[in-house]
């Protein structure tokens, strides 16, 4: 009797690691139906969402979109008119408040692009911010379906895995999050690139397969203009697959042509929109103005590139591209060594730099990391992987070609500003999906430590989204309480970044420059102010104002740093 318990007692404990083997399986089955897995990355982009404060933004952009929500018409006719109070003293509304803003047709327009706001505006009427950014996270997961299909087209072993690493564990997931376009223009970039992909591969008929991946490049250059560069590159690099390797001269014109017919229609659909909405073109506007920008100041262009490639805002600038340096060549020289079979040894100790380096940028304390390698690890494994295996090279061929190409055309100013290089995004998307597919390859205990690392690094993006949205949201109430007939800011973006309280009858305004500064006050002593409060960086020296005289100063705490407001009141 006690030999037969003891034997089933064995059978149960040597059935344990297989039932737990079956249920896992199920666990997989589930999160590879696309709407179960769709459904948990969204209530984790709910979850995170959820720590931000709600008045607090990423930075001026999506304030500035707040903004433009709050300040739209309710009539039949949305305007998209954010108004300025100050309009018959200064019609070009060179002094607004909101940086950046624009006259259109009489009325006062702070848009970068219009399709992202247009469609977030019945979310916004409907249940607010935190509705509205259902938007960008339904742009995170096209953005993660969209590498799963990239890396199934390299021949990735397991897709599913691009799909949740790009949703959770890399710059994306810090774009879902707030009311920003970026999510959505770059699905538009990657799932163009699968259609140029399945043109090659045959999966679509050439002038159809065009014309989709057209449509889908101006779908994203509404809202992204680096979408213009990605689909040139990828149409240009299948065509030339399909003429020179393939042969098939009609099929390269055909995808050529179509694709050239697609971007048309969906840019001019845009501008159509515009037109019908604002009064007049936007986006071709910008477009036309950031090509006519193109190629000069290359040197501060080079500069911008090395920030939005490697730079990991550590501070001293010598120290950051240092560390930015060891990273970028520590991951490099990880995959290379991971890729050879006899070199684990030396693929560990490279990548024991890279930790190192990373945790010394941690250890400086949270703020934006602006290189696209830093802060997307995957990139840098995908370059390697790219070049080493045939199969997948026109991927990594439109992934590395597009780079310098937008660099030359970016806007130019600021690059530190930002999260992982948000202007090469689409390098990121491609070469996450390289690195996926060859990860087989590599020794598991690298696999993990590539996944931890952009863990650890998008976990660090999250925290400093939270912070930041909660200090911005802490600085408002000071700020709004300003006792003073106008406020003027001379910070440009001050303004958009409070959007969430922005309101046209605000008398706020900004001024970049001592010029500008001058015409405030001048317009402040005309519709006879007897205050005014300046709000400015707190080393910068008390400006002089005709017709007032500085009364006092005090400290202003906004987002990690003090700005100074200064008291003035008009002179007797």
């Amino acid at each position: 009797m006690t030999t037969v318990a003891a034997a089933r007692s064995f059978d149960e404990r040597s059935a344990a690691p297989h039932s737990l083997f079956r249920r896992w399986l199920g666990l997989r089955r589930w999160l590879g139906r696309p709407l179960v897995a769709g459904a948990v990355v969204l209530i984790v982009y709910l979850a995170l969402a959820a720590t931000l404060d709600p008045r607090g933004r990423i930075g001026g952009d999506t304030g500035g979109k707040v903004a433009v929500l709050r300040s739209v018409d309710t009539g039949d006719r949305p305007h998209f008119d954010v108004g300025y109070w100050a309009a018959a003293d200064d019609p070009e509304g060179l002094l607004h408040p909101l940086y950046y803003t624009s006259r259109v047709d009489g009325r006062y327009q702070q848009l970068t692009t219009l399709p992202m706001v247009w469609a977030a505006r019945p979310l916004y009427a409907l249940g607010g911010l935190q509705l509205a950014r259902l938007l960008p996270m339904i742009g995170g997961l096209l953005c993660a379906f969209a590498a799963r299909a990239l890396a199934a087209r390299v021949h990735a072993a397991e897709p599913w895995h691009a799909f949740w690493l790009v949703a959770l564990v890399s710059p994306v997931t810090i774009y879902s999050l707030d009311l920003w376009e970026h999510t959505l223009g770059l699905a538009g970039i990657g799932w163009g690139i699968v259609g140029v992909l399945d043109v090659v591969e045959r999966r679509r008929p050439a002038l159809l397969g065009g014309v989709g991946a057209g449509l889908a490049f101006g779908v994203a250059a509404s809202m992204r203009t680096e979408a213009l560069v990605y689909g040139a590159v990828a149409t240009a690099a299948g065509a030339g697959v399909l003429a020179l390797a393939r042969r098939r001269w009609s099929g390269s014109l055909a995808l050529g042509a179509g694709a050239l017919g697609g971007l048309a229609a969906a840019l001019l659909a845009n501008q159509v929109l515009e037109q019908l909405v604002l009064g007049a073109p936007l986006r071709a506007g910008r477009a036309a103005g950031v090509a006519s920008a193109s190629g000069r100041d290359l040197a501060d262009r080079v500069d911008d590139a090395w920030v939005t490639l490697a730079g990991l805002n550590y501070g001293d600038v010598t120290l950051d591209r240092a560390l930015g340096s060891l990273m970028v060549v520590g991951l490099l020289a990880t995959t290379w060594y991971a890729s050879r079979s006899r070199h684990d040894g030396r693929a560990r100790c490279a990548a024991g730099i890279v930790a190192i380096a990373f945790a010394a940028r941690l250890a400086s304390g949270l703020s934006f990391i602006p290189g696209l390698v830093p802060v997307w690890p995957l990139a840098g494994a995908g370059a390697v992987l790219g070049v080493v295996h045939r199969e997948r090279r026109l991927l990594a061929t439109i992934a590395i070609v597009a780079m310098p190409i937008v660099w030359i055309t970016q806007y130019a100013g600021m690059p530190g500003a930002q999260w992982g290089g948000r202007y090469l995004f689409a390098t990121g998307l491609m070469l996450a999906a390289i690195a996926t597919a060859g990860a087989s390859t590599t020794a598991r205990s690298l696999r993990l430590g590539a996944v931890v690392l952009s863990a650890a690094v998008t976990a660090s993006g999250v925290l400093y989204l939270r912070e930041r949205t909660h200090d911005a949201a802490a600085a408002m109430d000071p700020l709004v309480a300003i006792d003073a007939d106008i406020m003027i800011s001379t910070v440009p973006f001050l303004f958009r970044e409070v959007g969430a309280v922005y309101s046209p009858e605000r008398r706020w305004l900004t001024a970049v420059d001592r010029e500008a500064l001058g015409r405030a006050a001048a317009l402040a002593g005309g519709r006879h102010a007897t205050t005014i409060a300046v709000v400015q960086e707190i080393d910068d020296a008390a400006p002089g104002l005709d017709g007032f005289e500085l009364e006092a100063t005090q400290a202003l705490p906004w987002v990690g740093r003090d700005l100074a407001v200064l008291h003035y009141r008009a002179s007797p």
